[in-house]
């Protein structure tokens, strides 16, 4: 690379040349453009010399973000007897698993593996969490999880792998492969993992006495959506945001109760605010931000037709919620998108012709 201070143009600058203008000595590391190699129609090639050769490095696609796949799948419990299945295909460890039986209404069932498997959430309830009864969900493994059907105090747990009439949907997310770091943006020093490229990550954090305090998210930029959980006491969903109109409003994912209006900011690009004055309360929080081509948190109005949102990419993960008194409804591509269900309700499976139908930009 020349540094060029003789012109106005000084600066860095990639040296261009034909083959024959290289370098007699190619080092490792060493960048430039051939303007003589033509790359898929394009003039010239950048190339870099990676030890060995001189590799083209223009008109290459950048890879994809890896944070979020659906997958479906039926048990395969039989009789009175306990059963293991491991569900694959990801691509990623995963450390955010949710899991909903669609034939039946076993419940919303939440881990994240900053919690650990052994400790099972539920979404359409505000109960406190649970010892994860009949190790529902055994391990979060290099591509994929583990599910377990167990016997229990005469109960039979079905509530991920079931006999094979039940059929179930998994939605899951990566952070930072379970890796956690102690984080001290806030008043409350917080256990973070985060995946910033697909503005995703996990908060553990424990309450105080005073709602104003601050948590560290360690996104490095603001949320769109901040989801709390309180995790040893019952407590409701609280689900944070401001994209509805630029203010602060809370909904809560366990019923289907209408926005309110909420004073003061909740997330700033380093931390989000404390809502409970609850002393040694242990809390999860989920904090999410839109990633162009990959996420979108958003609004829309409705209409008695169908309504184009666009999202600039195509999503495989639709959350919808009515900002009045309404169900929360998912729509995911791996089911269809005339497949529904509720975070709100452990009820099964609904099925409304072509409720979201996925465009290539929203």
């Amino acid at each position: 690379v020349d540094l060029n201070e003789s012109t106005s143009e000084s600066g860095l600058k990639i040296p261009t040349g034909t083959n024959n203008n290289r370098p007699a000595t190619d080092v490792a590391g060493m960048v430039r453009n051939n303007t003589n190699e033509d790359s898929e129609g394009s003039v010239s090639c950048e190339e870099y010399y990676n030890g060995t050769d001189w590799k083209k490095i223009n008109n290459v696609a950048i890879p994809p973000i890896v944070g979020f796949k659906s997958v479906i799948w039926t048990g395969n419990a039989s009789g009175g007897s306990p059963a293991t299945q491991n569900i694959t295909g990801l691509g990623f460890k995963p450390d955010w698993v949710w899991i909903k039986e669609r034939t039946g209404t076993n419940p919303n069932a939440l881990w994240d593996s900053t919690r650990g498997a052994g400790k099972l959430l539920v979404s359409d309830t505000n109960a406190a969490e649970s010892g994860n009864a009949g190790n529902l969900l055994g391990s979060f493994d290099a591509d994929g999880f583990e599910v377990n059907r167990n016997y229990l105090g005469f109960t039979f747990y079905d509530t991920t792998n079931g006999g094979t009439s039940l059929d179930y949907v998994g939605w899951a997310w990566k952070a930072n492969g379970g890796t956690t770091s102690s984080n001290t943006d806030g008043d409350i020093t917080s256990t973070v993992q985060a995946n910033t490229e697909a503005g995703f990550s996990i908060v553990s954090w424990t309450s105080t006495s005073s709602s104003s305090d601050t948590i560290g998210h360690g996104l490095g930029s603001k949320p769109d959506v901040v989801l709390y959980k309180k995790r040893t006491a019952s407590g409701s969903w609280f689900w944070y945001t401001d994209v509805i109109d630029g203010s602060w409003d809370e909904l809560v994912l366990n019923d289907t109760s209408a926005k309110s209006d909420v004073a003061g900011t909740y997330a700033t690009s380093t931390t989000f605010k404390s809502v409970t004055s609850s002393s040694g309360a242990d809390w999860i929080t989920y904090c999410f931000h839109s990633v162009p081509k990959y996420s979108k948190f958003g609004t829309y109005a409705g209409s008695a037709s169908n309504v184009n949102v666009v999202t600039g990419f195509q999503p495989t993960f639709v959350l919808v919620k009515n900002t009045g008194v309404e169900d929360w409804n998912i729509m995911d591509s791996t089911r269809g998108g005339s497949e529904r269900l509720f975070p709100n309700d452990s009820r099964a499976e609904s099925t409304t012709t072509n409720a979201c139908i996925f465009n290539s930009d929203g």
